[in-house]
Parts: C-alpha cells; sequence; structure tokens
C-alpha cells in the first residue's frame, strides 16, 4: 500500500484499502494522481497485479530517452485490460495506439477503461490474436497469462487471430509492445518481421517450453536477435528493451 499511495489520489487509495478488505465482487473504479482513471476487477482476475506493475512500478516505461512529442504511433500486442494503453498516453500524448487483445473480456474491459478517459477516438482495439496469418484459435483463461494453446479444453476461450503483418497500417512504428505469452517466437521468426524496424521495442520475455527454451536461453536468444538487427538492448524487470541505433 505504501508505494499505491503515490501513484493513486487519497480518496482511491481509501476505497481501495476497503474495497480489498470486504474481499467485494465488484470491479473498483480507481483515479491517479496523473488524471488516469482505471477500473480494477477482484481476484481471482488478475488485475491488480497488472495494474501495479505497470502504474507503480512503470515497467513501460521507456528504457531510452524517446522525443515525446514524436511518438505518433505505438503497436501494442497484449494489452490485457488496457492499462498499458493508458499508462503510454501520460507518457506521449500525440501518440496514437493500435493494440491488440484476443480474451473477449479483456476486450470488454479495454474499451471501458479507455472510454472513461476519453481515449476511444485515438485507440484502434484489434480483438484477436496477432499472428503471422488469419484464422481462429483458443485460448487460454488464465487472466494476464492467457496464451494461445493447442486444440480445445475446458477452460479454453475461442478467439480470432489476424495476420499482423497484413494488418499493420503503413507508417513507422515508434514503440512495439510484445507481450503475447510465447507468441512472440513465430512473429519474431517471420521474415516479413524485418521490414518492420520499429524505434523502441518492448519484449516481455517468455519460454518456449515446446522447444526446451528456458527464460534465462529466452534472453540470450533474443538479445542476440535484436542486437544482430542493429539495436541497443538492455534487460529491466523481465523486460527485454531493444532502441534502433
Amino acid at each position: 500500500m505504501t508505494r499505491l499511495r503515490h501513484v493513486l489520489t487519497v480518496s482511491s487509495c481509501l476505497r481501495f484499502k476497503l474495497w480489498n478488505a470486504q474481499h467485494s465482487a465488484n470491479p473498483l473504479k480507481v483515479h491517479l494522481k496523473s488524471g488516469t482513471s482505471a477500473l480494477i476487477r477482484p481476484t481471482p482476475s488478475t488485475d491488480f497485479n497488472v495494474f501495479y506493475e505497470v502504474f507503480v512500478k512503470c515497467v513501460y516505461r521507456p528504457h531510452y530517452s524517446l522525443d515525446p512529442a514524436s511518438v505518433r504511433l505505438i503497436v501494442d500486442l497484449g494489452a490485457n485490460v488496457g492499462y498499458s494503453n493508458l499508462f503510454w498516453f501520460e507518457l506521449f500524448p500525440n501518440a496514437e495506439v493500435l493494440t491488440y487483445e484476443p480474451h473477449p473480456r479483456h476486450v470488454a474491459l479495454t474499451s471501458k477503461n479507455l472510454q472513461m478517459n476519453g481515449l476511444s477516438d485515438r485507440v484502434v482495439v484489434r480483438a484477436a490474436a496477432a499472428g503471422t496469418a488469419a484464422g481462429e484459435a483458443m485460448l487460454s483463461d488464465c487472466g494476464a497469462e492467457s496464451a494461445i494453446v493447442d486444440g480445445a479444453s475446458e477452460s479454453a476461450v475461442p478467439v480470432q487471430t489476424v495476420d499482423f503483418f497484413a494488418d499493420l497500417p503503413k507508417r513507422p512504428i515508434d514503440i512495439l509492445k510484445i507481450d503475447i505469452e510465447g507468441g512472440e517466437y513465430a512473429l519474431l521468426r517471420d521474415p516479413r518481421f524485418d521490414a518492420i524496424r520499429p524505434r523502441l521495442v518492448c519484449l516481455e520475455v517468455h519460454p518456449d517450453r515446446q522447444k526446451g527454451i528456458d527464460e534465462g536461453q529466452a534472453v540470450d536468444l533474443w538479445t542476440r536477435y535484436w542486437l544482430k538487427a542493429g539495436y541497443e538492448v538492455s534487460m529491466r524487470d523481465g523486460i527485454l528493451w531493444a532502441a534502433r541505433l
């Protein structure tokens, strides 16, 4: 709660404390000192954990200096419930965001969070997973860790996939955030990715258990990948940052 007080208004901090103590089943609307508002669902959702990472730990604050006025297009793969989108606008007031999120409940909450903040007209929300081909897939229902899975299961959710490369606008990408629970392997290994060349990449690193790649090996793999592509690389809070030199 100590660090949360630095982010939330006094009234929101008190309401959060009461809401949490009462184990409420209803979402809580909180107001940040920055002026941003957000909805947080109670557990078993992972909303609070994501909220804390985004707004308190600021894990998506760029590791490299960017002129805020120069950032015009942000592409967000794996928006979850939209907190990352809200955070981008606090930092980059001139930006537009193209965001991908396949989970139907997360898409609905992303739309609510954007609408509450008057940002709906500055974000294009693709209710689909970014992939290498258009089609259908099954998504595990695991909150912020939901991922595309092979085959159906009782807890999996049917979702749409889009061909990420065909869907991108013909504009330079200033920031590309990728947090798609392992789906990055197919995207980054597609030869079409070489033509994108975003200014800054924010990649949440995940293992590839099917191929026996653990998290440490994944960090090494993607570090070499971006260095070879001519980027400067750093790591922070499990996120790999790559800046085009």
